[in-house]
Protein backbone atom coordinates (compact mmCIF):
# COMPACT_ATOMS: atom_id res chain seq x y z
CA UNK A 1 0.00 0.00 0.00
CA UNK A 2 1.14 3.90 -0.67
CA UNK A 3 0.16 4.59 2.86
CA UNK A 4 1.82 3.17 5.97
CA UNK A 5 -0.30 0.88 7.80
CA UNK A 6 -0.53 2.48 11.45
CA UNK A 7 -0.95 -0.77 13.36
CA UNK A 8 2.68 -2.12 12.23
CA UNK A 9 3.98 1.41 14.17
CA UNK A 10 1.43 1.00 17.16
CA UNK A 11 3.11 -2.35 18.05
CA UNK A 12 6.46 -1.24 17.99
CA UNK A 13 5.49 1.97 20.10
CA UNK A 14 3.74 -0.41 22.10
CA UNK A 15 7.14 -2.20 23.04
CA UNK A 16 9.04 0.97 23.49
CA UNK A 17 6.27 2.40 26.06
CA UNK A 18 6.15 -0.51 28.74
CA UNK A 19 8.57 0.93 30.56
CA UNK A 20 6.24 4.00 30.81
CA UNK A 21 3.06 1.81 31.35
CA UNK A 22 4.98 -0.29 33.58
CA UNK A 23 5.55 -4.05 33.01
CA UNK A 24 3.10 -5.59 35.44
CA UNK A 25 2.33 -8.75 33.38
CA UNK A 26 5.66 -10.38 33.07
CA UNK A 27 4.01 -13.46 31.64
CA UNK A 28 2.61 -12.25 28.63
CA UNK A 29 5.79 -10.10 27.84
CA UNK A 30 7.58 -13.26 28.33
CA UNK A 31 5.20 -15.34 25.89
CA UNK A 32 5.39 -12.45 23.38
CA UNK A 33 9.04 -12.48 23.16
CA UNK A 34 9.57 -16.45 23.15
CA UNK A 35 6.43 -16.16 20.13
CA UNK A 36 8.91 -13.71 18.10
CA UNK A 37 10.62 -15.14 15.11
CA UNK A 38 13.89 -16.53 15.00
CA UNK A 39 13.33 -17.89 18.94
CA UNK A 40 12.15 -21.34 17.78
CA UNK A 41 14.87 -24.25 18.76
CA UNK A 42 13.09 -26.61 15.82
CA UNK A 43 14.50 -24.65 12.84
CA UNK A 44 16.93 -26.56 11.37
CA UNK A 45 18.55 -23.51 9.24
CA UNK A 46 18.01 -20.87 12.07
CA UNK A 47 19.74 -23.22 14.65
CA UNK A 48 22.73 -22.89 12.43
CA UNK A 49 22.70 -19.33 11.50
CA UNK A 50 22.61 -18.98 15.77
CA UNK A 51 25.36 -21.58 15.84
CA UNK A 52 27.27 -19.97 13.11
CA UNK A 53 27.06 -16.51 14.56
CA UNK A 54 28.05 -17.66 18.18
CA UNK A 55 30.98 -19.40 17.15
CA UNK A 56 31.98 -16.44 14.94
CA UNK A 57 31.79 -13.88 18.06
CA UNK A 58 32.96 -14.88 21.52
CA UNK A 59 32.72 -11.47 23.07
CA UNK A 60 30.83 -9.29 20.75
CA UNK A 61 27.35 -8.82 20.97
CA UNK A 62 26.78 -10.08 17.59
CA UNK A 63 27.39 -13.90 19.46
CA UNK A 64 23.65 -13.77 20.97
CA UNK A 65 20.90 -14.15 18.11
CA UNK A 66 18.82 -10.53 18.42
CA UNK A 67 16.01 -10.93 20.67
CA UNK A 68 18.26 -13.31 23.19
CA UNK A 69 18.80 -17.11 23.86
CA UNK A 70 15.07 -18.62 24.46
CA UNK A 71 16.56 -20.35 27.96
CA UNK A 72 17.61 -16.98 28.65
CA UNK A 73 14.25 -14.97 27.85
CA UNK A 74 12.62 -17.94 30.09
CA UNK A 75 14.41 -17.70 32.86
CA UNK A 76 15.25 -13.92 33.21
CA UNK A 77 13.56 -12.03 36.21
CA UNK A 78 11.50 -9.17 36.66
CA UNK A 79 14.13 -6.80 37.67
CA UNK A 80 16.26 -8.34 34.75
CA UNK A 81 13.69 -7.61 32.10
CA UNK A 82 13.30 -3.95 33.09
CA UNK A 83 16.62 -3.35 33.30
CA UNK A 84 17.03 -4.80 29.86
CA UNK A 85 13.96 -2.73 28.87
CA UNK A 86 15.26 0.37 30.71
CA UNK A 87 18.35 0.30 28.52
CA UNK A 88 17.72 -0.59 25.09
CA UNK A 89 14.01 0.26 24.41
CA UNK A 90 14.22 3.57 23.73
CA UNK A 91 13.29 5.50 20.08
CA UNK A 92 16.90 6.32 19.49
CA UNK A 93 17.46 2.81 19.63
CA UNK A 94 14.71 1.35 17.10
CA UNK A 95 15.41 1.37 13.58
CA UNK A 96 12.42 1.39 11.14
CA UNK A 97 12.30 -0.16 7.84
CA UNK A 98 9.70 0.55 5.07
CA UNK A 99 9.39 -1.71 1.83
CA UNK A 100 8.09 -1.24 -0.91
CA UNK A 101 5.79 1.70 -2.74
CA UNK A 102 4.78 4.51 -0.49
CA UNK A 103 4.94 8.24 -0.11
CA UNK A 104 7.99 9.10 1.81
CA UNK A 105 6.39 12.11 3.45
CA UNK A 106 3.10 9.97 5.00
CA UNK A 107 5.74 7.72 5.98
CA UNK A 108 7.61 10.09 7.64
CA UNK A 109 4.68 11.55 9.17
CA UNK A 110 3.41 8.13 10.82
CA UNK A 111 6.83 7.68 12.26
CA UNK A 112 7.03 11.15 13.65
CA UNK A 113 3.44 10.63 15.51
CA UNK A 114 4.22 7.45 16.57
CA UNK A 115 7.63 8.04 18.11
CA UNK A 116 8.37 11.53 18.46
CA UNK A 117 6.42 11.84 21.06
CA UNK A 118 8.11 9.03 23.59
CA UNK A 119 11.51 10.20 25.46
CA UNK A 120 14.47 9.66 23.07
CA UNK A 121 16.35 7.93 25.96
CA UNK A 122 20.19 7.77 26.55
CA UNK A 123 21.88 5.62 24.62
CA UNK A 124 23.28 2.11 24.55
CA UNK A 125 26.27 2.73 22.22
CA UNK A 126 29.21 0.62 23.42
CA UNK A 127 32.42 0.43 21.27
CA UNK A 128 33.03 -3.28 20.69
CA UNK A 129 35.65 -2.36 18.55
CA UNK A 130 38.70 -3.85 20.37
CA UNK A 131 36.24 -6.36 23.00
CA UNK A 132 36.59 -9.51 20.53
CA UNK A 133 39.93 -11.48 20.44
CA UNK A 134 41.83 -12.27 16.91
CA UNK A 135 40.18 -14.96 15.34
CA UNK A 136 43.67 -17.54 14.84
CA UNK A 137 42.12 -19.92 12.94
CA UNK A 138 39.14 -21.67 11.26
CA UNK A 139 35.89 -22.32 13.41
CA UNK A 140 33.58 -25.32 12.03
CA UNK A 141 30.44 -25.79 13.47
CA UNK A 142 27.73 -28.77 12.17
CA UNK A 143 24.34 -29.18 13.21
CA UNK A 144 22.21 -32.29 12.47
CA UNK A 145 18.79 -32.14 12.47
CA UNK A 146 15.68 -33.89 10.76
CA UNK A 147 13.63 -31.90 8.99
CA UNK A 148 14.71 -29.07 6.51
CA UNK A 149 17.67 -29.36 3.60
CA UNK A 150 20.86 -29.59 3.74
CA UNK A 151 22.81 -26.45 4.04
CA UNK A 152 26.40 -24.38 4.40
CA UNK A 153 27.11 -21.32 5.69
CA UNK A 154 30.48 -20.36 4.58
CA UNK A 155 31.09 -16.81 6.93
CA UNK A 156 34.17 -14.69 6.39
CA UNK A 157 34.47 -11.11 9.27
CA UNK A 158 35.56 -7.92 7.35
CA UNK A 159 36.36 -4.60 8.79
CA UNK A 160 33.23 -2.46 9.77
CA UNK A 161 31.86 0.40 7.74
CA UNK A 162 34.32 3.00 8.81
CA UNK A 163 37.42 1.32 7.88
CA UNK A 164 39.73 2.25 4.62
CA UNK A 165 39.02 -1.24 3.50
CA UNK A 166 35.42 -1.50 3.36
CA UNK A 167 34.51 -0.09 -0.09
CA UNK A 168 36.99 -2.25 -1.82
CA UNK A 169 34.94 -5.30 0.33
CA UNK A 170 31.65 -3.85 -1.32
Amino acid sequence: PKTPKPLNFEINQQLLKFKQVGMQDESSIRKFSLDMPGTSDSEPLRKLIHSVWSSAFVAHPYHHPTIGWRKDIEQVTSDGLRSFYDRFYWPNNATVSVIGGFEAESVLETIRSSFGPLPSGRSAEVDYADMEPKQIGERRVTIRMSGGMPAIIMAFKSPGIAHDDWPALY
